[in-house]
């Protein structure tokens, strides 16, 4: 009871307090409520601008809630919350209560040839005050709502919104979306300096014979003429040429399914301008595959012929292409700075051989395959793009720098299985075969005056032999292997010490004896360390690997001695103990461990 006087003497105060006009100025009024946010009415104005070198762009989104100039009152409510003015709710719980609402974003995108503006005024109208007398869950946006004595009621006017887009470029032409007068669209076409034209000139010179499926070509491309001028935003021109151009001259005798064109070329020629954007954008360089000389197929089925100087002989499902090149040359330009990708890439090209083989693959040129099946040999191959970037803002760099193989010239004879790489390699009657010339790497990078790079060289020169060997992988040059399985062969690089003596080769043939050894070169006739034959007497030697059997032993080593296959062992391995000892303890320990276990029962 006497809680119930204190508060009501506490609002009759607070209500001599107030003026009578405090409804009149706007002021918002809370009397036995609980839970209640009031705020007049509100306006924000928040902008952004954002310039970059390709354009300035700009935002702003100004919106405001307004009501009447009454303020707004929450009595005897629970939960209420008033924003705008004229807002009224007694006797409610759960009550939103919001003013008219109206904005107008806009926003602005100059790119120096092309202008956007939008404007999208949007509000949600109303008048008179919103009012909720004795409810539960209540919302009301706009104005001029009463909700009384009801439940879960949502009063919102209708909104509007006029959105407007004018776009331009160059001052002319104007699209414009929505604009004044309720027009949906509106095109102003203006007077634009717009040009183009294009052209193809399609050049084929081929025979195709249908009852043999065999087609062959000596102009077979197109070359497009296409541009197209928007000035001054861009200019775009398109050239070049795309196709096969003729050899000495292609044959094909009692086959079935083959196609042999000249070499194939893809120089593009397109360039993109922008003189209001100060940047421009090229792409050109020469591609090529192919070779010189005449391609000739005889009996032979599913064969492929690129360039000129090859030939498939009895052969099934045969490749064969004269080497390529990649040398592409792009470029672009802006005000920021430039890129440029060049270099060169490519096989080393000539002409290549298949004779009563299956299912060969040759690139490059050098390459025989004859009584061989699964055979895949390449010319040597170099890897060299280059790339640049100048007059950037963070400053210059560029890769570049150039990996390869050393050789030219494979042969696989009577085997099964072979990939050659490089040149010099020769696979006789062997299966499973991998070989590659000297690997270089020599890739550089360069930025702010610092040039790092990591030069390796994986063997040196070229010249690799299977002879009669499974599973053979050599690397470098100079390795031999002969009546072999799984040998592992990496020669020595240009000028290398190496760092420790050389590593022996295991191979399938039959046990032999292992010759005593002794380090150092010692006096004559101690023992010296074993090598493979022509490797010299020791690590420093640089000659070729050569396996051929089981092993070999330099021709200064001594004889080994032999060792006695009858022989009987009388001692335990590794620590000569007396093994007839041993086995007599074993009995007693034994004799031992059955009576304590017969006690024990």
């Amino acid at each position: 009871m006497p809680r119930r006087v204190l508060l009501i003497a506490t609002v009759a105060l607070t209500a001599a307090l107030v003026p009578a006009t405090a409804l009149a100025d706007g002021g918002n009024i809370s009397v036995g409520s609980v839970g209640t946010v009031q705020v007049s009415s509100t306006g924000t104005a928040p902008q952004a601008t954002a310039t970059t070198p390709v354009a300035t762009t700009s935002a702003s989104v100004p919106a405001q809630i307004t009501g009447d100039t009454s303020g707004n009152v929450a009595k005897q409510s629970q939960g209420t919350v008033q924003v705008g003015d004229g807002n009224r709710a007694h006797h409610s719980a759960a009550t939103a209560q919001v003013s008219a609402v109206s904005g107008s974003p806009r926003a602005t995108a100059d790119a120096k040839v092309a202008r956007a503006r939008a404007n999208a005024p949007a509000s949600i109208p109303g008048s008179g005050s919103n009012t909720a007398s004795g409810s539960i869950g209540t919302v009301q946006v706009g104005g001029g709502h009463s909700a009384r004595d009801s439940l879960l009621r949502i009063d919102v006017n209708r909104p509007r919104a006029e959105p407007t887009v004018t776009v331009s470029a160059v001052g002319r032409p104007t699209i414009t979306l929505n604009g004044p007068g309720r027009i949906p669209v509106r095109f102003t076409p203006g007077v634009p300096a717009l040009a183009h034209g294009a052209s193809l000139q399609v050049k084929k010179q081929y025979v195709l014979d249908l009852q043999h499926l065999v087609l062959q070509a000596q102009w077979l491309g197109v070359s497009p003429a296409f541009f197209l001028v928007a000035d001054p935003i861009a200019r775009l021109t398109l050239g070049g040429w795309a196709g096969a151009t003729p050899n000495d001259g292609n044959s094909a005798t009692k086959s079935l399914g083959a196609g042999q064109t000249g070499p194939i070329s893809a120089d593009p020629a397109l360039a993109l301008d922008s003189p209001a954007l100060d940047s421009s954008l090229s792409l050109g360089g020469t591609n090529s595959a192919g070779g010189v000389g005449a391609n000739g197929v005889s009996a032979s089925d599913a064969t492929g012929q690129v360039g000129g100087g090859n030939t498939a002989d009895k052969s099934l499902g045969t490749v064969q292409v004269g080497g390529f090149t990649l040398a592409p040359a792009f470029r672009l330009s802006t005000p920021d700075g430039s890129l440029a990708v060049g270099g060169g890439s490519g096989i080393a090209g000539g002409g290549n051989t298949a004779s009563n083989s299956i299912g060969t693959v040759q690139i490059g040129g050098g390459n025989s395959a004859t009584g061989s099946n699964g055979t895949v040999q390449s010319g040597s191959p170099t890897v060299g793009p280059t790339a640049a970037v100048t007059g950037t803002p963070a400053g210059d760099a560029s890769v570049g720098g150039a990996t390869s193989v050393a050789g030219s010239g494979n042969s696989a004879d009577s085997s099964l299985g072979t990939v050659q790489v490089g040149g010099g390699n020769v696979a006789n009657a062997s299966n499973g075969t991998l070989q590659a010339g000297g690997i270089t790497v020599g890739q550089t990078a360069t930025a702010g005056g610092v040039t790092a790079g990591v030069p390796t060289n994986v063997g040196s020169g070229s010249g690799n032999l299977a002879d009669t060997s499974t599973g053979t992988g050599q690397v470098g040059g100079g390795n031999t292997a002969s009546g072999s399985t799984g040998v592992v062969q990496v020669g020595a690089p240009p000028s290398a010490s190496p760092s420790g003596p050389t590593a022996a080769t295991l191979s399938s043939g039959p046990p032999q004896p292992i010759p005593a050894t002794a380090t150092g070169s010692g006096p004559s006739g101690t023992a010296s360390p074993r090598f493979p034959s022509g490797a010299g007497s020791g690590p420093g030697s640089t000659g070729p690997n050569r396996v051929r059997g089981a092993s070999h032993t330099s021709g200064s080593s001594p004889a080994p001695s032999t060792v006695n296959s009858s022989h009987k062992q009388s001692s335990l391995p590794f620590t000569g103990l007396d093994l007839l000892a041993f086995a007599l303890a074993g009995l007693l320990l034994l004799a031992g461990g059955a009576s304590a276990r017969r006690l024990a029962l």
